[in-house]
């Protein structure tokens, strides 16, 4: 695979993808990247796709995943605020550790996820370019429906 190449990027968690603004505020301006929002059902977060791990919240519930030299990818759980520890979160992996799609990178108890507000329960997923040059998307991301882990691709060409 080229560094440049658009990278395959999977469903990190069972659920469903909805059609609704990311929660954390700074997803909201596109500041970083564009996505979509996973409404969660499952109860581990796995990498979407290979890549590096760049940086991970001690909360667990901010990942950023470096896929190769042209884009990143964010998933936020919630509304990305959950700085020191989040009560449903169990981090499984490292920042600057090399992930391979499918490697468990969060567990999450769906008991304790459900008994906090709706938007905690939303995964986001953002896809962006560190380069200062405005990402032209080959590829349309999906709407909506059911997702599998590891098995439902995110987008389209």
């Amino acid at each position: 695979m080229t560094t440049s190449q658009f990278p395959s990027i999977y469903a990190p968690i069972t659920g469903r993808v909805i059609t609704v603004q990311p929660s954390a505020l700074v997803c909201q301006h596109g500041l970083l990247g564009k996505g979509i929002v996973i409404e969660m059902t499952g109860s581990t977060l796995y990498a979407p796709s290979d890549g590096a791990l760049t940086h991970i919240s001690s909360s667990g519930d901010y990942l950023s995943l470096r896929l190769n030299d042209t884009y990143s990818l964010q998933l936020v759980t919630g509304s990305g605020d959950s700085f020191g520890s989040h009560p449903a979160l169990s981090v499984l992996c490292r920042k600057q550790q090399q992930v391979k799609f499918g490697d468990p990178l969060v567990k999450i108890n769906q008991s304790l996820l459900r008994s906090l507000k709706p938007m905690q329960q939303r995964l986001t997923v953002l896809l962006c370019s560190p380069a200062s040059e405005q990402i032209t998307e080959p590829f349309n991301w999906l709407e909506s429906g059911l997702v599998t882990a590891k098995d439902s691709s995110l987008i389209t060409y």
